[in-house]
Order: C-alpha cells, then sequence, then structure tokens
C-alpha cells in the first residue's frame, strides 16, 4: 500500500515538475512585458501613504521570434526582441516604439529579467506596417570568439511627411549574449526606402570575413546609394545608382566590438 502511494505520489510530482518545466521553457508575451517593464523602471517609489505608487502602463508586443539562449549557471536563458509602445502617436496613429532585447532567465519563482538593450532607432521610431519588425534572428559566433552572438535584421519607419511619406530604415545589429551583460556591439543602417519615388534610397549587404587575418571575421558593408526619380524636361527618369562602396568593421579584441573605419576628413578645395 506505501510503496503504491509512493509511486502515485512520484508519479504526480513528475506530472506536475514537467507542466511547470514545460510553462518555463515557454514564457508569454506579457510575462516578456512584465519582466521588461519591471527591469526598465526598478523598484517603484513608495506613495505618501506607504504603498506602492502603480506601474506604468506599457503596450508591449513581441515579434514572435523566441530563441534558446546558451545557459548561465545551470539557468535556462530565454531572449526576445519586444516592441515597446512610447505612449505617443503620429498624425497616423502609428505608435511609437522602443526596440528592445530582452533577456529572460527561468527562475523557482518565474520568468525574470536578466538584461535589456536598447536599440539607438536614428528617428525611425515609428511602425506603419502589421508585419514584425524583425526579419532575421539567428545564434552565430560571428566573430569567432567561441560564444555565440545575435544577428538580427530589424525594418522601422521614420515619421510621416508631406511629399514624402515614411521612410523605412533597416538595420543589421550583433548582440553579444554569452554572458550577463549582454550588450549591443554593432548597429548599422543596411536599407533606406521612402515610399515617394523622387527620394533617393540605399541598399546596402553585409558579408562576414576575417578581412586582417587575425581569425576573427570582421563586418563588410557593400553600400551603394540610388538616386530618386527625376524630370528631365521631357518625362521622369530614374538615375543609374552610384558604385558600390565598402566599408569594414573590424572586430576589436580588446573592447569585443565592431569598430568602424576612422573618418577621412575631406580635401578642401584649392
Amino acid at each position: 500500500m506505501r510503496a503504491g502511494l509512493f509511486l502515485a505520489g512520484l508519479w504526480l510530482g513528475c506530472v506536475l515538475g514537467t507542466a511547470s518545466a514545460t510553462a518555463q521553457r515557454e514564457p508569454t508575451p506579457s510575462q516578456f512585458a512584465n519582466a521588461v517593464v519591471d527591469f526598465v523602471q526598478g523598484r517603484r517609489p513608495a506613495t505618501a501613504n506607504g504603498g506602492a505608487a502603480p506601474a506604468r502602463q506599457l503596450h508591449a508586443r513581441m515579434t514572435g521570434r523566441r530563441l534558446t539562449l546558451p545557459p548561465l549557471s545551470g539557468a535556462e536563458r530565454r531572449g526576445a526582441f519586444v516592441l515597446i509602445d512610447g505612449g505617443s502617436a503620429d498624425a497616423n496613429d502609428a505608435p511609437s516604439i522602443r526596440l528592445l532585447l530582452a533577456v529572460l532567465v527561468a527562475s523557482p519563482s518565474g520568468w525574470q529579467a536578466q538584461a535589456v538593450v536598447e536599440v539607438p532607432l536614428d528617428g525611425a521610431e515609428f511602425l506603419y506596417e502589421d508585419a514584425a519588425a524583425l526579419g532575421i534572428a539567428r545564434l552565430e559566433d560571428i566573430d569567432d570568439d567561441g560564444e555565440l552572438e545575435l544577428f538580427a535584421v530589424a525594418t522601422t519607419h521614420t515619421e510621416v511627411q508631406c511629399g514624402t511619406g515614411y521612410c523605412s530604415l533597416s538595420r543589421t545589429m550583433i548582440f553579444d549574449v554569452g554572458d550577463s551583460e549582454s550588450t549591443l556591439v554593432a548597429n548599422i543602417s543596411t536599407g533606406l526606402s521612402c515610399q515617394a519615388e523622387s527620394e533617393q534610397r540605399e541598399e546596402a549587404t553585409t558579408v562576414l570575413r576575417d578581412t586582417d587575418g587575425d581569425g576573427h571575421r570582421d563586418l563588410l558593408v557593400r553600400r551603394r546609394v540610388c538616386p530618386g526619380m527625376e524630370y528631365d524636361g521631357e518625362d521622369f527618369v530614374t538615375p543609374a545608382c552610384e558604385r558600390p562602396v565598402i566599408v569594414t568593421w573590424r572586430w576589436n579584441a580588446q573592447s569585443d566590438r565592431y569598430v568602424p573605419p576612422p573618418v577621412t576628413p575631406a580635401t578642401p578645395s584649392p
């Protein structure tokens, strides 16, 4: 009888443990949002009557991509891009957003945010499309240092302007997620296109290649500018694109980041 009760209890414990582990393996968008809010805002100040101030409501949207990150100190880690509504909108009610990488850690008490890294958006902080802003997201040892990095490509938009509409800005990003202090090590603009055909567009591709023989791959960005449509006196024509320019972002061992080439000062005209 005791043996039967012991086995039944063991079975029930396994079932409940498995269910709990499964729940922790798949954090929901609301769990991401709550963890991000707690992490970003920190402890809320106490009110005059001694109670906790109410949390500021943030509308969080996840891109739909949840990535399994390498474990640290025996804890499972999960990462996701989270689009946080900034609380403002333009004339077309498009939300102003913050693009974040949120890394959550599974703990006995639930999911806790370990790191939240914000990506500068260079004025393109709006979303006008229903499609997810995140295009590519993959884990790979990009810089060949023995640790995984997160390679991602995302697209956001500028505010609508008369005559131009809005412009879509694509960026290539690399996050170092190999330790508890996740950092943004590269944030490169790799595409710009506007609704108005008269505006120039920029096209770029990124290639990983060791260019200096140090055993670590660098970032080669091949970029070209294409002029917008022009009127030649008889008809509207589209000029040919300029010759592509290749810019190399080299990996720096000391900072463990990708460093852009130094800006060459312009030579004054004689």
